[in-house]
């Protein structure tokens, strides 16, 4: 009886921690950033092609970006453990949520095993780190198409060796795959030859499928960014702006750095290539902040607000709808 109530309160005391964090982070970040809500607004006045409509399928490409998301955990986690959508989406929620105020996404990590079966929650830990690997691999996809791109606009005479050194770069780290998944798989503590076993007894089509959600999910927002510059009227050619909006995803993810910060990165990233661009830069700053507070913080403050409300444990998951 000790025991269970000692448990009780261990796990009370985490969701509390966590939906503290996900609180303070959200105020730290947005105290700390050269822009307010006056700002924002201010920016939208200047605009008259905005409607309710419009903003509306804004929130939407949020939903659908999470809809992919959880579909491709609903997906992944199903190789070893079946979850409802609601399971899967809860799962998702709460596990971005313990991630965005842990160093290297670690509280993703824990959040989604420990909602599995404990037999499970080594497999469960390395989907995971499989699903980011594939995210990773679309944003690296795209970021060389949005550099081939770039280079074609600004740096014509150069294109052909742009094109050359990206197609070296992808054989060489198709040559040191190897090397890279003992590197990876060491930093997560994951054992290679399991690693190896378990892609190989992996169904193809589940790999494939979660690689063309991963792809799909990135051109979703990568295309509510595309809108939301066009909101702050940003006029520039469709391919320039996408290019522009694949080489910020680029160097920020491929950019060692702390997700508390992850904001400030993107914001300077995007300012530096789209003011090269010729766009103003509030209107670049005030785009990149409303996509990193509807796709970065609104699901942490629903995922930490789902953790506060369901008192939903490993075995209690089970029967949640």
């Amino acid at each position: 009886m000790l025991k269970r109530k000692t448990t009780q309160f261990f796990f009370g005391a985490i969701k509390l921690l966590i939906a503290i964090g996900v609180i303070s982070f959200v105020f730290f970040r947005v105290s700390e950033q050269e822009i307010s809500v006056d700002s924002i607004l201010n920016q939208l006045d200047t605009t008259s092609t905005i409607s309710g409509l419009f903003l509306t399928g804004i929130l939407l490409f949020t939903v659908l970006n999470w809809m992919l998301e959880i579909k491709k955990w609903q997906l992944l986690s199903g190789i070893v453990q079946s979850y409802s959508f609601a399971q899967t989406a809860f799962i998702a929620l709460v596990g971005h949520a313990a991630a965005i105020i842990t160093p290297l996404k670690a509280g993703e990590y824990t959040a989604k095993a420990y909602y599995a079966d404990a037999g499970h929650r080594k497999k469960i830990s390395f989907l995971t780190f499989y699903g980011n690997v594939q995210q990773m691999g679309a944003t690296l996809i795209f970021g060389a198409i949005g550099c081939g791109i770039f280079t074609y606009y600004f740096y014509y005479e150069y294109l052909a060796y742009v094109v050359l050194a990206i197609c070296a770069l992808l054989a060489v780290l198709w040559g040191l795959k190897h090397v890279i998944w003992n590197i990876a798989a060491a930093f997560k503590h994951f054992s290679v030859d399991r690693i190896r076993l378990f892609l190989k007894t992996t169904p193809r089509n589940i790999k494939k499928n979660t690689l063309h959600l991963s792809l799909l999910r990135y051109l979703v927002f990568a295309h509510q960014f595309y809108f939301l510059l066009l909101i702050f009227q940003v006029e520039l050619p469709y391919l320039l702006v996408m290019s522009g909006i694949f080489l910020t995803y680029l160097i920020s993810s491929i950019t060692p750095i702390l997700s508390m910060f992850d904001i400030v990165l993107k914001v300077g990233i995007a300012i530096s290539i789209f003011t090269f661009m010729g766009a103003e830069e509030l209107a670049v700053l005030c785009a990149t902040t409303l996509m990193w507070g509807l796709n970065f913080i609104l699901p942490a403050i629903v995922g930490s607000i789902l953790l506060g409300l369901f008192s939903i444990t490993t075995t209690t998951l089970k029967t949640y709808p």
